[in-house]
């Protein structure tokens, strides 16, 4: 039923690809999916073509063995009508047994996807009264849910008597469980007023709006709650069990925190906003948990509010004693993180084995276009009047190479097998002495392809840069002993591409040298504090704001700056305090 479908490249691709390898094609950024009309599927011990065929006869939708005719739906549209047909036995049967469990904790048939006829359900009658009323209803979920959600069987107490308490099938009270993932991490910021920040999707995406799991926290909150992987389609993969992971999430986790603690959330602004603590202490119970606070929390809430906080002090001296031991070593950091200067080589000769054109740019680049295949891209500079301690190789993407490159091949890659570098006197030629290559680094490596595969002698490795193609990629390359060259000295460089397909070549490339003191491959910074990071005298304004930035790269003063400002508001810390106690108690977790 599904052998017709195919993907087609969307035109809104252009050349914008994912995925690939050396050994696989990428695919385009976006793909249209439609029916060919033509797709077989091959019986494996026949060796012919299986015809589609519904296993048995719903309504008018019956059994057949051909494949769609002219002007006829497609096969899996076909397909789709029969299995969401009123008269299907199992469909809506199965959907409303779904609904239930994740409604009231355990279905009518368990597990939810083991419909068998060895398993039935525990209330058939009830499970085929639902099921009627949502074939009567065109499949109208929300009716379904609201019949659920307002019967007196979803509404009982979880609370038990001695003669249900060890019942979990029958209903007789309801279930505690805690709440999904997704659900917790929503309800977490909607109580609490912030704004979600997940990685990859636009801020106040809700976590149950992600597509997939592939999308994540950077704590990994989400999996750590249960969250499945989606890797079966069995609904064991989700999980809400409290083992030690989930515990410490919860407790002491970093999302949960960034949100209670947010300075604009909505707890603040109501802290800043409600003078008497009683009534504050009202609206944080409703905001958790849609009930006002009994007399006696009440009563502890407001102390809790009212004692002033102890911690200030204490925090005050752990953030100077941190700032010092740090900032002992800010005049190492800045010289281990100080741009590296690099000037770039004139190209006096660019030449290719290939018969490729290589192209001259006006920042100094090479561009290369036509003929492709396995060689050697030489390129001859003048050396610059200064010992050469290192080389450069900037791969650089462009739009006119496939996939913006910056590599010739269909996908944008390159594989640089090999890199020679040699000096000769500008009077003498053809006398060539090899530099050694002692260190080779890069930003960024294709698994299998490491930068120092160029360096190795050996033809088959190389450097590749598949999964980060499209972007600029530099490389580094450290000599054993500096070059010293007197006037005139050439610099000759031979950047050798042996794939065996003869398309992944270098399409765009620039080449440096730098007369500093390795490290060679250093930090890269946002380009505000470059300048400040490559200047060799600052100001006294300027070193203070490259303290402060060096200070905010470390998390534990973050950390301590941010509890600092906690601290220096006492009441909307003992807000917050309370919101996370609350949070963190059954009646939140454990929501019907």
């Amino acid at each position: 039923f599904f052998a017709d479908v195919r993907l087609q490249k969307d035109p809104e691709s252009g050349d914008r690809v994912i995925a690939g390898s050396a050994v696989e094609d990428a695919r385009p950024l976006f793909e249209i999916i439609d029916d060919g009309g033509d797709g077989e599927m091959i019986h494996l011990r026949t060796g012919k073509a299986a015809a589609p065929k519904f296993p048995f006869k719903v309504g008018d939708l019956a059994a057949f063995d051909t494949k769609a005719g002219e002007g006829e739906k497609p096969l899996r549209h076909q397909a789709a009508e029969w299995l969401t047909s009123p008269e299907n036995p199992y469909f809506a049967s199965s959907y409303v047994n779904r609904v239930w469990a994740h409604l009231t904790g355990v279905g009518f048939i368990e597990p939810i996807d083991d419909i068998r006829a060895g398993n039935p359900p525990t209330n058939p009658e009830l499970l085929e009264r639902l099921t009627d009323d949502f074939i009567a209803s065109n499949f109208d979920v929300q009716q379904l849910i609201r019949t659920i959600c307002l019967s007196r069987t979803y509404q009982l107490s979880h609370e038990t008597n001695r003669w249900n308490a060890d019942d979990k099938r029958n209903y007789s009270h309801a279930l505690p469980r805690r709440l999904p993932a997704e659900a917790l991490f929503d309800a977490v910021h909607q109580v609490v007023g912030s704004v979600t920040q997940i990685p990859g999707v636009p801020p106040g995406t809700r976590a149950a709006e992600v597509a997939g799991p592939m999308i994540e926290l950077e704590s990994g909150l989400l999996s750590k709650l249960g969250r499945p992987a989606r890797e079966s389609g069995c609904e064991c993969e989700r999980t809400s069990e409290l083992q030690l992971g989930p515990v410490m999430a919860l407790l002491n986790g970093p999302a949960f925190a960034q949100a209670i603690n947010n300075p604009d959330s909505e707890l603040a602004k109501l802290e800043a906003a409600t003078a008497d603590d009683g009534a504050l202490v009202d609206e944080v119970f409703l905001r958790v948990l849609n009930r006002a606070p009994t007399a006696e929390e009440r009563a502890a809430g407001v102390e809790m509010l009212q004692t002033p906080s102890k911690a200030s002090a204490a925090i005050a001296d752990a953030l100077q004693a941190r700032t010092d031991a740090l900032a002992a070593g800010f005049d190492q950091w800045r010289i281990e993180n100080r741009p590296v200067r690099w000037q770039t080589l004139e190209p006096l000769e660019a030449a290719s084995s290939v018969g490729a054109q290589l192209e001259v740019q006006s920042d100094g680049s090479i561009f290369s276009s036509g003929a492709t295949g396995q060689g050697t891209y030489t390129v001859r500079a003048e050396a610059p009047a200064q010992p050469i301690r290192g080389l450069r190789i900037e791969a650089l993407a462009d739009d006119r190479l496939p996939a913006k490159g910056p590599g010739r091949a269909p996908n944008g890659n390159f594989v640089l097998s090999r890199l020679r570098v040699f000096a000769s006197p500008v009077d003498k030629p053809d006398e060539r002495r090899k530099l050694k290559i002692v260190e080779a680094q890069a930003d960024f490596n294709q698994p299998g392809y490491h930068v120092s595969g160029a360096i190795d002698g050996k033809p088959e490795t190389g450097w590749a840069i598949m999964g980060g193609v499209g972007q600029n990629r530099t490389a580094v390359f450290r000599f054993s002993r500096p070059l010293t060259p007197e006037e005139g000295t050439r610099l000759i460089v031979e950047l050798d591409q042996q794939y065996p397909d003869g398309a992944h070549m270098l399409g765009r490339f620039r080449i440096s040298a730098t007369d500093e003191e390795p490290p060679l491959f250093r930090n890269e910074h946002p380009p505000q504090w470059r300048a400040l990071l490559a200047a060799r005298r600052l100001s006294d304004a300027e070193a203070q704001k490259l303290l402060d930035y060096y200070l905010s790269l470390d998390a534990e003063y973050r950390e301590l700056q941010a509890t600092q400002r906690l601290v220096a508001d006492p009441r909307l810390m003992a807000v917050q305090d309370l919101a996370w106690a609350l949070i963190n108690s059954p009646a939140f977790l454990f929501n019907h």
